[in-house]
């Protein structure tokens, strides 16, 4: 596949590279290529291939960001012999048995030495997370269990806990890479003033709407080619049962971005209620299709809703992004990176 040849094209830069930096001696050689979702499994796939196989249908579940879906993460699997085309990768995974014999479960345990890993609830798998251990700019997840079976019923039951994990430190990974160029500091600053709650921008974003209401309000930023937007909604006196009726919030979503975003909701495409991480945390989110009021285009939304029952005042955070023929999931990241620096 195409992402396999670009990362085989780059082991050999990174490979002369290995001795100017060092990493005869365990340092990291280059930086990490690829996405901020690009995986690598690294197992003994002869003992453990069907263990790094379950955890790669897993991990590629399909996103309905778009007419045709997305996966969430795109993953390939190596064997330990082949683990150099792997460990250039934004995000690898090794997988090993805390006792197991074979060079991946032996790796596992010297790159740990001697830590303790996180155990999965009542689950039986483990998990430890190391930053730039064999690339620069890296994340290494290191999953274990005491053998085959009970890994693979451990991670049937328990996926969810790691995927939340990979995408929060993801995300922490491409907020710090957003602002490396600065912020916006008078955005910041008239969004804090006049609105009453605080947003970190971007450099490379831009305000495109800031209205105000007698209990509403909302801000939007965005960065363009493609267009990605976050947009902060906020309503004063709510009660705090509006945050568990999903028809009167969809109403709310069809309101503020009728009123604030010149858009509309295609209703036709249908709805999708879940849960999903914002800041650190499981929140309720709608996911849908908009369409601009003039002009011939539009694209996937997300939605997430916060409720601050000291102020009541209710939170809807929107991404949003308008990216013809391209993929969608990697600008809806972006714009929620964005909207995760909300300090109510």
């Amino acid at each position: 596949m195409t992402k396999i040849k670009t990362a085989l094209l780059l082991i050999l830069a990174a490979s002369l590279m290995a001795s100017a930096l060092g990493c005869e001696n365990g340092q990291p050689m280059s930086a990490a290529v690829g996405s901020y979702s690009d995986v690598a499994i690294l197992t003994d796939t002869a003992s453990l291939g069907p263990v790094a196989s379950q955890l790669q249908r897993a991990l590629s579940v399909d996103v309905d960001y778009t007419i045709q879906p997305e996966p969430l993460f795109n993953v390939d699997i190596f064997d330990w012999n082949d683990r150099r085309n792997a460990q250039v990768y934004k995000n690898v995974i090794v997988i090993g048995l805390l006792k197991g014999r074979d060079p991946a479960s032996k790796e596992l345990r010297s790159r740990l030495g001697g830590e303790t890993m996180d155990r999965q609830g009542k689950r039986n798998f483990y998990v430890a997370v190391k930053s730039d251990v064999y690339s620069r700019n890296q994340l290494v997840f290191f999953v274990a269990g005491n053998d085959r079976t009970l890994m693979q019923s451990g991670l049937a039951k328990g996926i969810g806990t790691l995927i939340n994990r990979m995408k929060t430190e993801n995300r922490d990974r491409l907020r710090d890479y957003l602002f490396t160029n600065g912020h916006e500091v008078q955005l910041e600053n008239k969004i804090r003033d006049q609105m009453g709650f605080g947003l970190q921008v971007p450099a490379s974003y831009h305000e495109t709407r800031f209205g105000k209401g007698v209990k509403d309000g909302l801000v939007e930023v965005a960065a363009t080619r493609p267009t990605r937007t976050a947009s902060i909604y906020y309503l004063d006196d709510a009660d705090s049962t509006i945050i568990n009726d999903h028809e009167v919030l969809l109403e709310l979503r069809r309101s503020f971005g009728a009123r604030y975003l010149e858009e509309d909701l295609q209703d036709a495409a249908g709805y999708n209620w879940g849960e999903d991480i914002f800041a650190g945390k499981l929140h309720l989110v709608l996911s849908g299709y908009w369409q601009a009021r003039t002009g011939d285009y539009g694209g996937p939304f997300r939605t997430f809703f916060l409720y601050q029952p000291e102020k009541r005042r209710l939170y809807a955070i929107n991404v949003l992004t308008y990216a013809p023929g391209m993929k969608k999931r990697p600008y809806i990241r972006e714009a929620t990176c964005v909207a995760e620096t909300l300090v109510p």
